[in-house]
């Protein structure tokens, strides 16, 4: 027999019983043993595709000498003369690039580790030992310092960091632990084993109880949690046959011979197959509908060509290394790829235009040179390199340099803003995040439960955000600042069932095998007793796409073609018909009522035609970088751009095209920026990116100042109508007091009273909200008047469904089963009861309202898109003459252009997609209007009542918002927001993941914007690629900072373009197909979209899977040249391996 120890100590077993060699493991079929007992053996892994070899002997041992890939790449291992018999110490390890690690010892125990490469040579480890020779101390150039101490019988007893992390350990007589405890009373967990009954119980801190069955081998057969759900699990030597979850759903496995996975059974029954070749490598993936994916290897074993289920061919071409030369797309479309070193130098994109990378002796990127030559710089910590960020100063293309700054434990302790603003940090045991201290020194606090859950958040001011948790650890309390608490329920599958609201309104879901939401019931209480309110209904087809989604005032449904592409979608009969590029899978026409809108792209995948029926198409140039710096039209129509050398937008130029227009864009002098005839705004900020001055050609000059927090004090209005607003903030960051300067310097304070986060108070307005947090009353109070009253009413899904305003007018509101507002109407007309009224006192007759009269608005939405608006007249049929047709680029969230009455007006938005002027075809401008701080509109009258474009509206806002005159506030998808308080006047539906006020809009609305309603959504720029919002704050440590320091490492990479944190795939395919929002979503610079997701604490078990299965059905949504890599990481994190699979996803692209 042969014996094989791996890195974890795991022992394996080979029958070698000839000199030959030739041998596979039973329990670990990828790995094969071969060459001779008295000469070399060689163990080739088949999942790394890596060969192992032992060609160092040291008595009946053979030491590890070599790994090998199939590139002939190589890691040797070089060792001393035995000290002692049969003692080798490995001495060297080197590298075929030609990296060397050198290990040194102090009386034969390793005492540091050293890596050298050119003239560097950098310590990575030093170690120190006990009076014993066990090791008492190590410091990583990595990982941190760490101090260990041992019992006599050399287990270890206690370790602990250089801060407040300090774990001690008992032991039975077995050496097997027993007991865990910390001063802090974290993880105070006990072990219990049964040998007889092979049964090991966990008794965790928070008094849960977690009972493990096994068997002889070692591997877990049957598990029951603290609520007594059970999962049972069978096997057949190390490979998991079957796994039986609480609801007796089974999953099964079936492998070859070698461990590979060949088919796959779910509990709905679906089966995936899968083949591979003789050395372990994937060649077909068989699908349920029966489509295949077919993969082919080169002779080294590299992935040199994929056809998808639609015959599209895509191609990869490698060096003798196997470093990918050269990407080609199933259009023809080619990535080329350049090395220095051995470490990518270039990326030469299909624009001809290429990215430059330099690093330094660690692998650390040192710079990145765009494709406009803009170089962004990079210093990194001295005294260490954490695989999770070291960067210690970024030096942005414009000069402004942005620093970090790390503790001991190496974790970001502060992060400076170019302006020299700092958020702070503080940790306590387990690197948890204990205090954040904002720029203004206001301090955060958080707390965790003794499993180092998260489970408070307070506010400078005190108030606390809750979560209470069973002994699964699932959330069933969550209480927000206001005292506002919801209850939750979850089945023996851990699916949230019931949601408890404190009103006493109740939602109930029901699920089908594979997790999909069959029903969604609404639930009231009452005296005795509960009444169902309203319900919803989805349907799925056999490839679990959404086909049907029924509530109470819509019908939606939706088609798909063979590929999986969107193709049709209706609200209530009213259809939306999608085509799709076959090649690149980008969508290339969008039809409604018989119009289309027409997409065409470049070779980068670019948006370069945007065409709607027979108009004139605009016509759409880019820079190397993607950004657009002209649209135009060959009817007049132009819109210039240009942009600051970090991507923000400098300046725009809009209206009829005009010669010298032209000349000054071909001269693209950037202190000359083209005047145009219409529209001229040049926007300047400052060094921590802050919007600072607009200079527009039509409003004049608005100024900005700032606190340390970012927050906006002062807006300076310039020009034919100047003003000022000045603004104050409490110490939680809301928003307390607002103060408009007229003209003749009047001043008026207007103060906002707060009460935990939402607006109790503006000036002479009194706010009032149900126990569910909602406004249900506004009341105006002013000296001489009566009260001026808005009443509110909502449903069960937290929907506004009615306003009642002063004048007596109701106004009810309608949504699809995906909260879409469809439709809003006065049912009551107050001002026309109030006249006939006044009319029946005189006894003369009633007024009736005219059947021409509009009373209300039908919307149709494509995903998140709204695209269309129709009036309503009084006897309830569709004002189909002013309907009004919104129309978007791909994935946008506003209009590019509107249509009504066969006339097309182009709209010009600012930098955060406000949408500012519309213009003609031929470049005349019909409408402008601007905001005010917080969204007030002012609209400019630019052409004569007489005009024929006179009419031309537009009730768009701040991004995804929708003004109603009636109540004055905006739709925002989500919720409603309030434009006089800057506040929305509901809850957040997504809690603390929108921020630490549910109240509130965005913290800084020139710079920030929130189109859903949701989540303020920030856009930074690292190394050229836009990060969208921030890390997810949720129950467990760590969840957020992760999130925030993979999407940098993403992004200095240089292969990324946009990174999303926490959003879902409607950001890439812009229909709103999918409510999945991985963690990170990451577009590379082919366009590819990838997953990341951090599985929580929670997510462990036997929901783990789901996080990998949602993801796929998400992404099933995206056209497939799109569809990228999905990452999962589990909690604990692991440092070392997130870096691993983080490093192999980066170069792969």
């Amino acid at each position: 027999m042969t014996y094989f120890t791996d890195a974890d100590g795991v022992v394996y077993t080979f029958h070698t019983p000839d000199e030959n060699v030739f041998s596979v493991n039973l329990h670990a079929g990828h790995y094969l043993l071969f060459g001779t007992l008295t000469g070399g053996l060689h163990l080739f892994d088949r999942q790394t595709q890596l060969t192992l070899s032992f060609e160092q002997p040291a008595g009946d041992k053979r030491l590890l000498s070599a790994i090998r890939d199939r590139h002939n790449n190589q890691i040797t291992f070089h060792y001393d003369d035995p000290f002692e018999e049969q003692q080798y110490r490995l001495s060297q390890v080197i590298h075929s690039d030609g990296y060397r690690v050198l290990l040194d010892y102090d009386q034969n125990r390793l005492a540091s580790i050293a890596y050298l490469t050119g003239e560097l040579r950098q310590t990575l480890v030093t170690c120190r030992y006990d009076a014993q020779h066990y090791l008492s101390e190590c410091h990583s150039f990595q990982f941190s310092h760490l101090w260990h101490e041992y019992d006599p019988r050399g287990y270890m007893t206690r370790w602990h960091d250089t801060d407040s992390t300090d774990v001690s350990m008992g032991y039975d007589n077995r050496g097997r632990v027993v007991s865990v405890s910390t001063p802090q009373g974290y993880w105070q967990d006990r072990f219990l084993y049964d040998d007889v009954n092979k049964v090991t119980t966990y008794l965790d801190a928070e008094g849960g109880r977690t009972r493990y069955w096994y068997n002889e081998n070692g591997q877990i057969t049957r598990k029951v949690d603290p609520l007594g759900r059970e999962t049972v699990l069978e096997w057949d030597l190390s490979h998991k046959l079957s796994e039986t979850d609480p609801l007796g759903r089974k999953t099964q496995f079936e492998y070859t011979l070698y461990g590979e996975l060949t088919q796959l059974t779910l509990p709905s029954g679906d089966v995936f197959v899968y083949d591979y070749d003789e050395y372990g490598q994937l060649l077909q993936a068989k699908l349920p509908d029966g489509k295949k994916w077919l993969f082919h290897y080169s002779d080294q074993g590299a992935l040199d060509a994929v056809t998808d289920p639609q015959g599209r061919l895509e191609e990869y071409r490698y060096n003798q290394h196997g470093e990918i030369l050269r990407r080609v797309l199933p259009d023809g479309t080619q990535w080329r790829y350049e090395y220095e070193q051995h470490r990518l130098h270039g990326v030469l994109a299909p624009n001809g235009y290429t990215t430059r990378y330099e690093q330094d002796g660690l692998g650390r990127l040192r710079s990145v040179t765009d494709a406009l030559g803009q170089q962004t710089r990079y210093q990194h910590c001295a005294f260490h390199a954490s695989p999770e960020n070291s960067v210690t100063e970024i030096e942005l293309p414009d000069g402004v340099k942005q620093h970090i700054d790390y503790d001991n434990e190496h974790r970001i302790t502060a992060i400076m803003d170019g302006e020299g603003n700092s958020t702070r940090y503080t940790y306590g045991a387990f690197d948890l995040l204990t205090q954040m201290t904002r720029p203004d020194g206001t301090v955060l606090h958080f707390g965790y439960d003794r499993l180092i859950r998260l489970n408070s958040v307070t506010m400078a001011t005190g108030e606390t955000y809750r979560y209470e948790r069973d002994l699964a650890g699932q959330i069933i309390r969550e209480t927000d600042f206001t005292g506002r608490a919801i209850d939750y329920t979850y089945d023996r599958a851990g699916r949230r069932i019931l949601t408890r609201y404190p009103n006493g309104q109740l939602i109930r879901v029901c699920y089908n095998a594979n997790d999909q939401i069959l029903r969604q019931e609404y639930w009231q209480a009452g005296k005795l007793e509960y009444t169902l309110q309203a319900e919803t209904a989805y349907t799925y087809d056999p490839k679990s796409r959404m086909t049907r989604a029924v509530s109470a005032d819509a019908v939606v449904e939706f088609d798909y073609d063979d590929v999986g592409h969107l193709i049709g979608e209706r609200l209530n009969g009213r259809e939306i018909t999608h085509e799709w590029d076959d090649l690149n899978d980008l969508p290339v026409a969008e039809t409604l009522g018989g119009n289309t809108l027409h997409f065409g792209y470049n070779r980068m995948g670019w948006l370069n035609r945007f065409q709607f029926n027979q108009h004139s198409p605009l016509s759409l140039q880019h820079d190397p970088l993607g950004q657009e710096t002209v649209r135009e039209s060959a009817h007049g129509f132009i819109l210039a751009s240009r942009y600051t050398a970090t991507g923000l937008l400098a300046h725009q130029s809009a209206g009829r095209v005009t010669p010298l227009f032209r000349e000054t864009l071909q001269q693209n002098d950037p202190h000359f920026p083209p005047q145009a005839t219409a529209v001229n705004r040049s926007l300047q900020y400052d060094r921590a990116y802050n919007l600072r001055v607009i200079d527009d050609g039509r409003w004049g000059q608005t100024r900005y100042r700032y606190n340390a927090n970012g927050q906006i004090t002062q807006t300076l209005y310039q020009g034919a109508r100047p003003y000022e607003e000045q603004f104050s903030y409490d110490a939680n960051g809301n928003l307390s007091q607002h103060i408009p300067v007229d003209t003749q310097d009047a001043i008026t304070q207007i103060t906002q009273r707060q009460q935990a986060g939402r607006v109790v108070q503006h000036g002479n307005l009194r706010y009032r909200y149900d126990t569910n947090g909602r406004l249900i009353e506004k009341t105006e109070q002013r000296d001489g008047f009566r009260p001026q009253v808005w009443r509110y009413r909502w449903d069960v899904l937290n929907q506004l469904t009615q306003c009642e305003t002063p004048d007596g007018s109701r106004w009810h509101y309608q949504y699809d089963a995906f909260g879409r507002r469809i439709r809003k109407l006065k049912v009551h007309d107050g001002k026309l009861a109030a006249a006939n009224l006044k009319l029946w006192l005189d006894g003369k007759p009633d007024l009736t309202v005219k059947t021409d009269a509009i009373i209300g608005h039908d919307y149709l939405w494509s995903g998140n898109q709204l695209i269309e608006e129709t009036p309503i007249y009084a006897d309830g049929t569709p004002a189909d003459e002013q309907r009004i047709r919104w129309l978007y680029e791909p994935g946008t969230l506003t209009p590019s252009a509107r249509f009504e009455c066969g006339k097309l007006h182009y709209i010009v938005s600012d930098h955060q997609g406000t949408p500012r002027e519309m213009l003609n075809e031929e470049g005349g401008l019909v409408w402008a209007q601007r905001l005010t701080t917080w969204g007030k509109a002012e609209r400019s009258q630019v052409i004569a009542s007489n005009d024929a474009d006179y009419h031309v509206n537009c009730n768009l806002r701040f991004m995804g918002q929708y003004e109603d005159q009636e109540s004055g506030l905006y739709h925002n998808r989500f919720r409603y927001y309030s434009p006089e308080t800057g506040q929305y006047i509901s809850p957040d539906p997504i809690g603390l993941e929108g921020g630490f006020n549910p109240y509130s809009y965005v913290h800084n609305p020139a710079n920030f914007i929130d189109p859903l309603g949701l989540a303020p959504c920030p856009v930074r720029e690292v190394n050229g690629a836009k990060i969208y919002g921030t890390g997810q704050k949720d129950k467990t440590p760590g969840h957020d900072q992760f999130s925030e320091v993979i999407a940098n490492k993403l992004a200095m990479s240089g292969k990324f373009e946009k990174i999303y944190l926490n959003r879902s795939y409607s950001f890439a395919n812009g229909k709103g197909t999918s409510g999945r929002r991985p963690d990170i979503m990451a577009v590379d610079v082919n366009g590819k979209v990838h997953s990341i997701e951090l599985a929580s604490k929670t997510d462990m078990g036997k929901k783990l899977p789901t996080l990998t299965t949602r993801n796929e059905t998400a992404m099933d949504n995206l056209p497939a040249n799109k569809q990228g890599e999905i990452l999962v990481f589990e909690h604990p994190y692991k440092a070392k391996d997130m870096k691993s699979m983080l490093d192999d996803l980066i170069s792969s692209i």
